[in-house]
């Protein structure tokens, strides 16, 4: 079996406008209004393809090399009363391998057991003008591989894999080489066809993005000034998992879940004073940082299970360690309510405000707004029509609110854009399928977006 797939998009975001106050400590400056624009352009083109070999003994041999070009391109200005104009630009190339070869052994009674090797590399070129000027070459490269063994037998199911990953980096002048191992376990048990307990457990470490290596210093605003690390190293994390699920019956479920993450030897931005502002620069190995997560799913059907309703709530707790030392915590549900009839599919659907720590490397609390969405769809043959009506009783602007707090500079920053606006989406879709069934609640979708090396 083989296939070739061709995955491309191109996005635009023309204009992006920020303003509000400037406070200063201590009164080095008077307080001050700001007013920022940016934009950015992007585009990918992808080649994936998938080659499946069947052997002798029911064994196989899969083959999946993927190479991606993309192209970036992005510019700000930033305007602050008092003070001279400053404005950036950057334009990245970027080419991107992936294969993966993996053989798995069919061991009958015993089990499976799969070999794979895999290879990954990413070449940025990254060009920046306006408050600093230069070309940025940055590669990487990872080689690994390794082996995982299943087992299933009666009421268990078992999978251990154990690898190797070799790491190469260089950007600039600055060459880096690393190897480490990964480690996956994951267990089920199930208790007299209704009950079932599992539990997974990960270890493996992760390539720093090229775009936190850049050793320039860019200026944002008046006061602040950015830059990277170019001696960054891939970092550990560690993934827990703990799920029970309950099933009395084929119209209802339930289940109980806690999750924990937690990374080792982090890179973090981290914010220093200097005689005319502040720069961010970002710093490893630094405070580490958690997130554990627990709460309850369940779902039920009913009419002859055409309605279908869901629902979830659950605990988010986050830890922060240096240099912002903070701990949040967070809870949030959300539930759905779907009916099948003949052709014609609807569903309500409410998310609840949550807050979030979004990523490892900052020190930002994230916290949105709750969200409903009324959807009614038809699906007939190869065509499908869909209506989202989404917040249609809200007509504020207002989506998100980041704050950030650290010892020399604090963020709090509210957004407005369209996410969580009235509003109403319509899509008509024809498939050619070939002989693939699409499900009336199933869109065909491009996945994935143009990698960059731009400085973040």
């Amino acid at each position: 079996m083989a296939a070739t797939e061709i995955d491309g998009s191109m996005n635009n975001t023309p204009r992006n406008d920020m303003n509000g106050n400037v406070y200063y400590s201590e009164n080095i400056y008077p307080s001050s209004i700001y007013a920022s624009t940016d934009n950015e352009r992007s585009r990918f083109l992808s080649f994936a393809g998938y080659y499946y070999y069947e052997l002798s003994g029911k064994n196989t041999l899969t083959f999946t090399p993927t190479y991606i070009v993309s192209h970036t391109e992005q510019s700000s200005s930033y305007l602050e009363n008092t003070f001279t104009g400053i404005s950036n630009s950057a334009t990245d190339n970027t080419n991107q391998l992936r294969a993966n070869l993996s053989f798995t052994q069919n061991l009958g009674k015993l089990g499976n057991l799969l070999a794979f090797v895999r290879g990954n590399y990413e070449y940025n070129r990254t060009f920046y003008s306006g408050s600093v000027s230069s070309l940025d070459k940055a590669k990487s490269s990872r080689i690994g591989g390794g082996v995982t063994y299943t087992f299933g037998k009666d009421n268990f199911y078992g999978l251990a894999g154990v690898g190797y990953d070799w790491d190469q980096q260089k950007f600039g002048e600055v060459e880096d080489k690393t190897a480490s191992p990964w480690a996956d376990l994951s267990l089920q048990f199930v208790f007299k066809k209704k009950h079932s307990l599992s539990t997974t457990f990960h270890y493996s470490t992760w390539q720093p993005s090229s775009s936190y290596k850049s050793n320039n210093i860019i200026v944002a605003s008046s006061f602040l000034k950015y830059t990277g690390n170019p001696s960054l190293f891939p970092y550990k994390s560690y993934d827990i998992g703990l799920d029970y699920t309950w099933i009395p019956n084929n119209r209802f479920n339930m289940s109980a879940f806690a999750y924990g993450w937690t990374v080792g030897d982090r890179y973090a931005f981290d914010y220093i004073p200097m005689e005319d502002g502040i720069l961010r620069t970002i710093k490893q190995p630094i405070g580490s940082f958690a997130d554990f997560r627990y709460g309850i799913n369940a779902s039920a059907k009913f009419l002859d299970n055409n309605l279908d309703l869901r629902a979830q709530i659950a605990q988010n707790l986050y830890y922060n360690g240096a240099p912002y030392n903070q701990s949040h915590s967070s809870v949030y549900w959300h539930a759905q309510l779907r009916y099948y009839m003949k052709s014609w599919h609807f569903s309500l659907t409410y998310i609840s405000d949550k807050a979030t720590a979004p990523r490892s490397t900052n020190g930002f609390w994230t916290k949105n707004k709750n969200d409903w969405q009324l959807s009614i769809g038809w699906a007939k043959g190869n065509w499908n029509f869909i209506t989202n009506i989404v917040n249609m009783t809200r007509w504020s602007w207002r989506s998100d609110i980041n704050k950030m707090h650290s010892k020399y500079y604090s963020v709090n920053e509210r957004l407005y854009n369209g996410n969580s606006h009235a509003l109403i989406q319509l899509s008509a879709t024809y498939t050619f399928g070939y002989g693939r069934k699409i499900k009336n609640d199933n869109e065909p979708s491009v996945s994935g977006n143009a990698s960059s090396g731009i400085l973040k």
